[in-house]
């Protein structure tokens, strides 16, 4: 199943393409609904190849193990890709990507790819990551005002 969630951001497409590079960020932008156990042992910036074997607790649950792989980091064409797997996921393909809209905003685009592993929990998911990822795009705003 695919979920697809983009926000036009107030900063520019460099900004952004630089933020999205570093895990500080994405524990900043997850907080509200997951938490990281252990992010403050994480690289600065994401690298090609890199993976991250880390514990998951969301706001309202118990934490379990989670891995994730950058498979492609495009500086040209500002798009990063993972694979991930945990929890009751079985297979995570996350595709980010930021465009400019013009000099001063810019698109960011999360598209995420995914099975369960029970087929009954494949539309609960969907609903719940469609409202994580708006949930992350609201954060990026919040970043950004505080980046300034």
């Amino acid at each position: 199943m695919k979920a697809k969630t983009e926000s036009v951001l107030p900063a520019p497409l460099d900004v952004v393409w630089e933020l999205m590079q570093r895990s500080d960020t994405l524990s900043f932008i997850t907080k509200d609904k997951v938490k990281f156990l252990d992010a403050d042992n994480w690289p600065e910036k994401w690298q090609v190849g890199q993976s991250v074997n880390t514990l998951v607790k969301p706001t309202n649950g118990k934490a379990f193990p989670y891995k994730f792989t950058f498979t492609e980091i495009d500086q040209q064409n500002h798009s990063m890709t993972t694979t991930e797997e945990g929890g009751d996921v079985k297979e995570w393909l996350h595709w980010m990507k930021v465009e400019a809209v013009d000099k001063i905003t810019c698109r960011y685009i999360d598209v995420v790819q995914f099975k369960t592993n029970n087929p009954l929990l494949t539309i609960p998911a969907w609903i719940w990551i469609k409202k994580y990822y708006r949930d992350r795009h609201y954060r990026w705003i919040d970043l950004l005002y505080k980046k300034d």
